[in-house]
């Protein structure tokens, strides 16, 4: 009897173990599931640390004119203990924070002090993208808010069109139409006041050169809203105008015309007051077709070349034009990710300002001709406890899930848009909880709590990434509508038209 021939099976690799028999579609490779941790991580040793010393230094006393202290050089030590030794003794996981201390007298230019100082232990990061805080793994989640940029909007209620700029740090400005015809702005949900007052003190002082920069934006059957401001408006210098806008934000106070013109110019024009960032000027650049440099200083400024084109586009919106449209501020293009660097660094920013207050006072009190010590010049401790509370107590460090490998991966891919500066569950809207058209491939649409914190705490999506400014990214599929046609890549596919 003729033996039978053994089928031969075609298989297609192994892996770990196992045959595969059938040929896997291949997407794309797996992302690094814990690189939005990392990231976070890095971006605060590597930008942020340094960046905190680098906006307060240098360090003057209460005079400003005789002792100058700098900190920079700042540096991150090795971790003091290993993880284990640290879980097994309760201690926290960290390395030493330290940094050039120089203090120099500015009338001898002789340098009193010049050492290296230990700020305080910061918590580091283990390899798994958690953190160790007194014997306990943590983890801090990232946060989703609002991004910075300018966002238009219409008021169904009161019938206004209206753009709002949110800047990284300073005060938002709020610019709309009124039922009247009239355009003014708002500060700070300060008292409202007319646009043409505040493009007066950019530098406009006449009517005339006003209206020369909204010409050709409007056609004939359009609303004149500048000119209708304009006749409304009843001031005509740029110094009337600054003590207009000075008395609508801060009522009952006398001021002269010179110091009003420094304030009002003072808030639009200086970082310290209003400062828009990279994020906020990427946005300004893309609604409002600008090619202002994102890296440059000055592009950190809302100008009047800003002004005037945002003004532009609100008037051509409320004109109903084609090609001009409002923003879904519920669209993952006009919300972003915060890293832990950047939450840590907020959380930190109002301590620093404690540290230089209390610094300045030291310096003012100090005796030059004595010995000089580290304790008579600066009290680093507010600093370290304030990096210990953040990991210990913040809203967004929690216990790390260890209920199994994937529960792990799930808590730190975690996204909340509770915690400081965001939402709050007891005024959250639906339409904030609600799943977005923006989520597909971003945000996972399933894995949400029931109860009060549905929808405000969601997961990222295994594909998505985060990029450099904190929007969420997806890949996205090229779909072939047609084939060449090679026998090889017509097989196991369906022929809309017969292949001769």
């Amino acid at each position: 009897m003729a033996k039978q021939a053994v089928p031969t099976i075609t298989t297609y690799g192994e892996h770990n173990g196992r045959v595969f028999l059938s040929q896997a579609k291949k997407f794309a490779d797996f992302p690094d599931l814990l690189a939005t941790q990392k990231d976070g991580f890095t971006q605060f040793v590597e930008h942020y640390l340094a960046k905190l010393f680098e906006d307060i230094t240098p360090i003057r006393d209460i005079a400003g004119d005789k002792l100058e202290l700098s900190i920079n050089d700042i540096k991150v030590s090795d971790p003091i203990d290993p993880v284990e030794i640290c879980k097994q003794k309760e201690l926290t996981y960290g390395g030493i924070v330290s940094g050039k201390m120089r203090l120099v007298d500015n009338e001898s230019k002789k340098v009193l002090f010049n050492k290296r100082v230990n700020i305080g232990i910061l918590p580091l990061m283990t390899k798994w993208g958690s953190y160790v805080v007194n014997g306990v793994e943590r983890v801090i989640i990232s946060q989703v808010i609002r991004s910075y940029g300018i966002f238009y909007s219409f008021d169904k209620r009161n019938v206004t069109q209206a753009f709002k700029i949110i800047p990284e740090r300073g005060s938002w400005i709020e610019i709309f139409t009124e039922k009247s015809g009239a355009v003014v702005v708002r500060v700070n949900n300060s008292r409202k006041f007319y646009v043409t007052s505040l493009l007066r003190v950019f530098g406009f002082e006449t009517d005339e050169s006003i209206k020369t920069f909204f010409e050709g934006v409007l056609d004939e059957e359009d609303f004149d809203y500048i000119g209708h401001t304009l006749s409304k408006d009843t001031v005509s210098t740029a110094e009337e105008a600054a003590v207009y806008i000075y008395n609508k934000m801060r009522p009952g106070e006398i001021i002269d015309p010179e110091s009003a013109m420094d304030y009002v110019k003072s808030m639009f024009l200086s970082p310290e007051r209003m400062y828009l960032g990279k994020v906020a000027r990427r946005k300004i650049n893309v609604k409002l077709g600008l090619k202002k440099d994102e890296n440059k200083p000055e592009s950190h400024l809302f100008d009047a070349e800003d002004m005037i084109a945002a003004l532009k586009y609100l008037i051509c919106l409320a004109n109903k034009r084609r090609g001009y449209f409002n923003d879904d501020i519920d669209h993952l293009a006009n919300r972003r990710i915060r890293g832990m660097g950047e939450t840590l660094y907020a959380h930190l920013t109002p301590v620093m300002r404690k540290f230089v207050k209390s610094v300045r006072g030291k310096l003012s009190i100090l005796n030059t001709e004595d010995q000089i010590k580290l304790t008579s010049l600066a009290n680093f401790k507010i600093i370290d406890n304030s990096m210990k509370s953040f990991f210990a107590t913040s809203q967004l460090s929690q216990f790390l899930d260890q209920i199994n490998p994937l529960a792990e991966i799930e808590h730190k891919r975690r996204i909340t848009a509770l915690g400081p500066g965001g939402l709050k569950r007891e005024t959250a809207t639906f339409e904030v909880r609600d799943v977005h058209q923006s989520h597909y491939g971003r945000i996972c649409p399933i894995e949400t709590p029931e109860g009060q914190n549905i929808g405000l705490v969601v997961h990222q999506a295994l594909y998505s990434k985060i990029n450099e400014y904190g929007f969420v990214e997806t890949p996205a599929i090229k779909i072939a509508r047609e084939l060449p046609a090679v026998a090889a890549q017509l097989i196991n596919r369906i022929a809309d038209i017969d292949i001769k």
